[in-house]
């Protein structure tokens, strides 16, 4: 089964852009993801776009892995969060 899953995952992978590829390898598919400014930089894009071409490739991978059942738990492992990202200080 995990054979399987892994060519599955291959194909997929094989379908899209290099771009998004790029994203989800690096930040979904690494043991040391790479946080969005870092991806943002080398790819000259903000922030806010290469995270929304890492959930459109994570769209169209649920799309193309749907019944193989690998892609829920890919799709639901939370992106790397650093302490300058999304912190709130009180008022």
């Amino acid at each position: 089964e995990r054979q399987i899953r892994s060519r599955a995952l291959s194909r997929a992978m094989g379908t899209l852009p290099p771009r998004e590829r790029d994203i989800i390898e690096r930040r979904r598919l690494s043991y040391d993801p790479a946080p969005l400014h870092v991806l943002a930089e080398e790819m000259s894009l903000s922030r806010e776009r290469v995270r929304q071409l890492e959930l459109r490739a994570l769209s169209t991978l649920g799309r193309a892995l749907g019944g193989v059942g690998i892609c829920d738990s890919t799709a639901r492992r939370p992106a790397p969060r650093h302490a300058a990202h999304g912190a709130v200080e009180a008022a």
